[in-house]
Formats: structure tokens, sequence, C-alpha cells
């Protein structure tokens, strides 16, 4: 009795597995992303707060974008993606078709700082050489703004990651301004107490860091770090609304504080905004700083 009890419990587990449905949740930069933590935190939240849906992370760096957004096409019902820096630059830059594409769930705003080894709004200032990962990414648009503000002659440099453009930084090889996390420009500091925070790109002012300035109070305009959830057009609406759904719920589960922990993140769930104005709202701010960068950016091509 034993032995056929454990059969039939085999059974129902086996098919209970093979019940769920497995949704990619597809980025378009590697694993060491700094958002990293958070994806993880938020797809166990998904996964133990429901059984119709097995959510994983997949990885397809490349191309700007398109490897993953070309990854989800290949099968619309069962992969979603997000505007991160690449994605989103390619919706409005038209690399990326976002007409094939609509907003899930809003994820979270990027509440990133930007640190320099010199004063910004001084003579010493009157060249800056700005590292950044990509034309087009958070640290990019921290740059252009800080320079639309202080008026310096600025050279842009690219590496692999933000943190390798500290390392640059921090051993006066040439970068005197980058943005990362505040956690690890204070590490940075320690190594070369030259640099020093320039303020924090984010709606509101981080409440581990009350004393550093958002861009908004020093009077920078940038573009939102917003990331949405996205779908492929083709995906069955009842799906996509499920998703948003269980999305939603999750961030709530991880919990706002837990966000600011894992990796400077804000939710607008928490705030009542809707994915369509979330989505909206970037893409339209992103759209206006291409036009007003459009000379800048088409140097970084």
């Amino acid at each position: 009795m034993r032995f056929l009890t454990s059969i039939l419990l085999s059974i129902v587990m086996i098919t209970t597995a093979q019940a769920q449905e497995t949704i990619e949740w597809v980025h378009a930069h590697g694993a060491a992303s700094a958002a990293t933590p958070g994806y993880i935190a938020v797809l166990e939240e998904a996964n133990r707060m429901q059984k119709k849906y097995v959510f994983v992370n997949q990885f397809k760096p490349g191309g700007d974008g398109v490897v993953a957004t070309n990854y989800v096409d290949e099968r619309p019902q069962h992969r979603i993606t997000s505007t991160t820096g690449a994605i989103a630059d390619g919706f409005v830059t038209g690399r990326i078709d976002g007409s094939q594409y609509k907003p899930v769930q809003g994820l979270w705003d990027v509440c990133w700082a930007a640190a320099s080894t010199l004063a910004l709004d001084t003579p010493q200032a009157k060249s800056v050489m700005a590292s950044a990962s990509s034309q087009g990414s958070l640290a990019h648009y921290i740059a252009l703004g800080l320079m639309d503000r202080y008026r310096f002659e600025l050279n842009m440099v690219y590496f692999r990651s933000n943190t390798e453009g500290f390392v640059n930084m921090a051993a006066n090889n040439g970068v005197t301004l980058a943005a990362d996390r505040v956690k690890t420009i204070d590490d940075f500091k320690t190594k070369n107490p030259q640099i020093q925070t320039v303020g924090l790109h984010c709606p509101v002012r981080h409440p581990r860091y009350p004393n550093i300035k958002t861009f908004g109070e020093l009077g920078i305009q940038l573009p939102p770090a917003s990331v949405t959830v996205i779908a492929h057009r083709d995906m069955d609406a009842a799906r996509a609304f499920e998703i948003r759904q269980i999305f939603a719920d999750a961030l709530r589960a991880v919990g706002q504080d837990r966000l600011w922990d894992l990796g400077d993140l804000r939710s607008p769930v928490f705030a009542n905004v809707t994915p369509e104005s979330y989505h909206n709202t970037h893409m339209n701010s992103l759209k206006a700083a291409q036009a007003k960068y459009a000379k800048e950016l088409a140097k970084s091509k």
C-alpha cells in the first residue's frame, strides 16, 4: 500500500509539473547586471504564489537588445522581456519595432547616482571624460544632463560595465565622471578620496541616502530610468493580464524596502501607476531626450 501511495504521489507531482507552463523573462544584458538580485527576488515570489506558470530568468545580451527581442518573437506566448537601456533605446531610435510590444507591468526605476573627481561647476571641469556601458545607457544620459547643466566639454568612453569605469576613475587613468549604485560609489571613495557624489537620478530621494539631492532638485532634467515588463503584441490578452497581476503581487511581496536594498530600485506598483502610463511616460521622455541630444548621441555611433 505504501509503495502504491508513493507511485500515485509521483504521478500527481509529474502531472502538476507538466501542467505548469514555463514563461521566460528575457534580459538584454548579462547575469552580472546590478538589477539581477531584483529579478531573482521577483521571480521567487511569482513562482511561490501561483502554480499555473513557472517563471525563469533568461539572459540574451548582444545586438543592442535585438538578440533578446528576436528571441521573444520566436515564442510570443511564452517569453517576455523588459525596457532596459538597450531595448528602450531601440524603441525610440527605430532599431527595434516598439509597435510589436505591449506593456505588461511597470517594474521599477533604477535609482543610480553620478560621481566625479572634479567639481563640475568650476573651471577645472572644462573638459570631462565620462564612462558608460553603452551609447544611450543610463550613465550616458546622466553625463549628457550634467554637460548641459554645467557646460563642460564631454568626452565619452565605453566599458563593458559601469564598474570598470569606476576602476579607471579610482586609479586616475582618465575617467572623471561615472554613474552606478550609491554603494558602489562609496566603496570607490575609500580608494580615491577625490571621488565625490554629484546627484541621484531618481523621482525621489533615496531613503538610505537622504542627503543626496536628486538631479531634478539640481535643475537637471533627464529621462527616467524606468523598466517595464513587456510582451509581444501577439501574446494572448488574458495571459498578459494574468502575468501583469502576478508580477504586481510579486513586487508587493518583495516590498519596496527590500527593492531599495537589492538594487536601489523604486517600483511604480507602490504608487499605483498603471503599466501603460508608466511605459508611455518613459518612452515619451526618452524620445524628447533623443531629440535634445541628437548631435551628441550621433557622435557615439
